[in-house]
């Protein structure tokens, strides 16, 4: 279900000071979010020609506070699994596995061929959609 996940975060090993937020899957390829609340960055993990490489970031939040903690343990839903409740999946599709309002979510955005961006989220416990939008990615256009 989540096997490539957790040996990636078993090749991590423990991250002294810092504890996983967030996991974001894109061409088949993780990267792994841990956060440090001492400094308040990011440090995300990726494996780059085999060899894990590590990035520090500042967070993009409008006022600073605490990422809640990502338990892999509690998640029954795999990105698989999430997939197939997914109404669209034509296109470039990036899948992240965050905590949201205390849930753990699998928030799947679809960029379609014709410019149109669907985003779904689905709880990674029970498997229930909890929310869907579709719009254009022209809608983002700011007006001059």
């Amino acid at each position: 279900m989540l096997d490539d996940l957790k040996e990636f975060l078993k090749e991590i090993g423990n991250v002294e000071g810092k504890y996983l937020v967030s996991c974001f899957y894109q061409d088949d390829v993780w990267k792994i979010d841990f956060f440090d609340s001492k400094e308040h960055k990011i440090y995300t993990y990726t494996k780059v020609d085999n060899k894990i490489v590590i990035n520090k970031d500042d967070i993009f939040q409008k006022e600073n506070k605490e990422l809640e903690v990502l338990d892999i343990e509690k998640i029954k839903i795999g990105k698989l699994e999430a997939l197939d409740k997914l109404s669209m999946t034509s296109g470039k599709m990036i899948l992240i596995l965050q905590v949201i309002n205390s849930q753990i979510v699998w928030n799947i955005t679809v960029i379609t061929p014709e410019f149109n961006i669907h985003n779904t989220k689905i709880n990674a416990e029970s498997g229930e959609i909890i929310k869907e939008t579709k719009e254009s990615i022209f809608s983002f256009k700011k007006s001059e």
